[in-house]
């Protein structure tokens, strides 16, 4: 079982729990999806902000080593 359904899975089961007359039912279960809904965008965008930050990190990082391959390239071409 993957991840999205099971968390599928257990979303179904908090709509199942809700009491109450039916119109209470459907507003709380509007409520419900609103707030996953919001939840879900959040987490994506909390990670696209980390991975966003990220980047020039691993940029820096793997500067020196592309800069050693290409300087590894010029005198094999040099060679040749």
């Amino acid at each position: 079982m993957d991840a999205s359904s099971r968390i599928s899975k257990i979303r179904s089961r908090e709509r199942e729990r809700l009491r109450g007359p039916q119109w209470i039912k459907t507003l709380q279960g509007a409520l419900l999806s609103c707030t996953y809904t919001v939840l879900d965008y959040a987490q994506t965008g909390l990670i696209a902000a980390v991975f966003f930050f990220k980047c020039p990190i691993w940029y820096q990082l793997f500067l020196p080593i592309e800069s050693w391959f290409a300087k590894a390239l010029n005198s094999i071409a040099l060679v040749v």
